[in-house]
């Protein structure tokens, strides 16, 4: 059996989608004969919060390295005052560049969190995940991002082993849409990419589109492994909420991936008498209340919108599954088409209608059309018709199903994509026969 190490920021316990991608090739690697081996980071107070630690964790199997979250360490030193991640460049843009806060927030993304807030890890964590490495003897080395400088730590351990390195792109790193780089902070990232990709062997990412692009920009070979998803979290029954009730699990961005649309149509239904309000509920889990909360009191649905803060995966996927309909929320912009969301490939396994507010052309419609588990809806006439249907159903107590080609959505699980990932790195291996490992 082939030896793989793996690099990663995010491992069980933190609880992310790279976490859970990370832990499902874990899992059924050594099925398609790779030994997977994991560098990742040590949780702690500077550290993302995590859930419960593995009492059982195998320690030769996987080494955890020092690591502190930039973003978090500015927040817990300020009791709170201070954010980092995400919000520093729209920050940035409305403070100014040239105001104190927009040069505070300036120096942050293109100095202290640069290539990303969790670069120390790379330093702090360098010598033990050499030494590490140097025990496994791998044959390859895989790493994963986001956080990107996962893929600066595994350039280093590639390059001290010899053996090919395969990078792993959950999202885009300089092309990021969410992450908005502008300007000189673009630029930086690009040379920084650049740098870095020069030195693996070999590219994969989520979906054709971004594996089109990053082709494109790199010039490397792009193969395509999707998140996914683990039919035996779902294989317990689940009870239907009484109500008819549209569930969306994560988080919510204000302009671009929101419920606006959703809920000026719901506010005109309101106002036709076509919908009543013990018709229907909208029950949102995430971190964003106040965001959600606004959104439904300036079209005036208040009363039919229920937000609650974020809970384990393990509830979501619960709750996933009590729901009428899942919605799924999508950005209205060309360049976010081709990005699958966590939450799309467990809304697959719970076996819940899934409704896709958005563009159409994308990735999302193009998987329901493929395993008919949804459909996706781009206006307020669509979303209109929908509900209705819905909303007439329920007063006949008929339930919104789905009749989903079981082949198709099985071309989605977790076991499948490990598949897909066992094959690259096959094929990376023959690429280069004189980085292979002697056998023993």
């Amino acid at each position: 059996m082939k030896r793989l190490l793996i690099v990663s920021y995010w491992y069980p316990p933190l609880e992310a989608i790279g976490a859970v991608r990370v832990a499902s090739f874990v899992r059924h690697l050594p099925g398609f004969g790779w030994e997977p081996f994991v560098v990742t980071v040590n949780p702690g107070r500077w550290t993302p919060e995590a859930g419960e630690p593995d009492a059982d964790e195998d320690l030769s199997r996987v080494c955890r390295t020092p690591g502190m979250d930039i973003g978090r360490v500015l927040r817990l030193l300020s009791g709170g005052r201070l954010r980092g991640g995400l919000v520093t460049r729209g920050g940035c843009e409305k403070a100014g560049a040239w105001t104190l806060k927009g040069l505070g927030l300036w120096l942050y993304d293109r100095v202290l969190a640069f290539p990303d807030a969790a670069w120390p890890w790379c330093v702090l964590g360098r010598r033990r995940a050499l030494d590490f490495a140097g025990t496994v003897a791998p044959d390859a080395v895989l790493s994963s991002s986001p956080p990107f400088s996962s893929h600066v730590l595994a350039s280093f351990l590639s390059a001290s082993l010899g053996v090919p390195w395969m990078a792993d792109f959950r999202d885009p790193w300089s092309g990021n849409v969410w992450l908005g780089y502008k300007g000189g902070t673009l630029d930086a990232a690009r040379r920084f990419e650049a740098r870095i990709l020069t030195q693996a062997e070999a590219l994969c990412t989520v979906s054709r589109p971004l594996a089109d692009a990053l082709r494109e920009s790199s010039g490397k070979d792009v193969s395509v492994v999707m998140n996914g998803f683990e039919p035996s979290e779902f294989k317990e029954p689940a009870t239907l909420f009484p109500v008819l009730t549209f569930l969306y699990t994560g988080n919510v961005f204000p302009g671009k991936r929101d419920p606006s649309l959703l809920f000026e149509t719901l506010r005109a239904l309101l106002d036709e008498g076509r919908v009543k309000r013990g018709d229907l509920r909208f029950v949102f889990y995430g971190p964003n209340h106040d965001t959600i909360l606004g959104l439904a009191c300036r079209h005036g649905v208040e009363g039919l919108v229920e937000c609650h803060a974020p809970v384990a995966r393990r509830r979501a996927l619960e709750l996933q599954k009590r729901a009428h309909v899942l919605l799924h929320l999508e950005w209205d912009d060309p360049r976010a088409k081709g990005f699958f969301s966590g939450k799309f490939y467990e809304y697959l396994g719970a076996g819940r209608p899934i409704l896709a507010i958005g563009p159409k052309g994308g990735v999302i419609e193009a998987a329901l059309r493929a395993t008919r588990a949804g459909r996706v809806v781009a206006a307020a006439s669509e979303i209109r018709s929908y509900l209705l249907d819905c909303v007439s159903d329920s007063r006949r107590g008929v339930i919104p199903a789905i009749a989903p080609d079981v082949g198709a959505v099985s071309e989605f699980t977790r076991e499948r994509q490990a598949g897909l990932l066992a094959g690259q790195l096959e094929e990376m291996l023959r690429r280069h026969p004189e980085k292979q490992r002697p056998a023993a």
